[in-house]
C-alpha cells in the first residue's frame, strides 16, 4: 500500500554534457519536458544551482539526438516528511535493482543534522558513482563493502 506517496511520476532522463551537466527528462510518457542545466556549488554534492526550462516535445526531440551515455529511466515516487519532500528513485532497465532517496532540506544545517535512516544501505551523497550522469555513462558501481 503507497497511500502515503503523493506523487508517482515516470521519468526518462538524458544527458547531452556531463560537465557542465545538461539534461533532458520526459515526464510520464511525454506529458511534460524538461532541459536542465546544473553545476555543483559545494565539493560534497550537497548542493548544486540547478536551472530548469520547460520545452516543447519538438524541442526535445531536436535536442535529444545529441545525446551521450544511455538514457535513464526510473519512477519517482514522492511525498512530505517532517515538511520536508522526500522522492525515492527505482530504477528501471539498465539500472535495474538500484533505488535511492533524496530528501530536499530548506537548509545546509538542516541537512548536516539530518539522520539516516536504518532502512538506508549507505548514504551516496558524495559519492559521484551514484550521480545520475555517472550512472548514464557507466551503469551501476560495485559496492564498497
Amino acid at each position: 500500500n503507497l497511500s502515503w506517496v503523493e506523487h508517482v511520476t515516470e521519468i526518462e532522463q538524458t544527458y547531452l554534457c556531463f560537465s557542465p551537466e545538461m539534461r533532458l527528462r520526459k515526464y510520464d510518457s511525454g506529458a511534460s519536458y524538461e532541459f536542465t542545466v546544473k553545476s555543483n556549488m559545494r565539493s560534497d554534492g550537497l548542493a548544486r544551482d540547478e536551472t530548469n526550462v520547460a520545452i516543447t516535445e519538438e524541442e526535445y526531440n531536436d535536442l535529444i539526438r545529441k545525446k551521450e551515455g544511455n538514457t535513464i529511466h526510473k519512477t519517482r515516487y514522492q511525498f512530505m516528511d517532517a515538511g520536508q519532500v522526500i522522492a525515492i528513485d527505482i530504477f528501471h532497465g539498465d539500472l535495474d535493482g538500484l533505488a535511492y532517496m533524496e530528501i530536499e532540506f530548506p537548509d545546509f544545517e538542516a541537512a548536516e543534522k539530518f539522520e539516516t535512516p536504518d532502512l538506508v544501505i549507505a548514504d551516496v551523497t558524495s559519492d559521484i558513482r551514484y550521480k545520475n550522469g555517472h550512472l548514464a555513462r557507466y551503469g551501476i558501481p560495485e559496492r564498497d563493502e
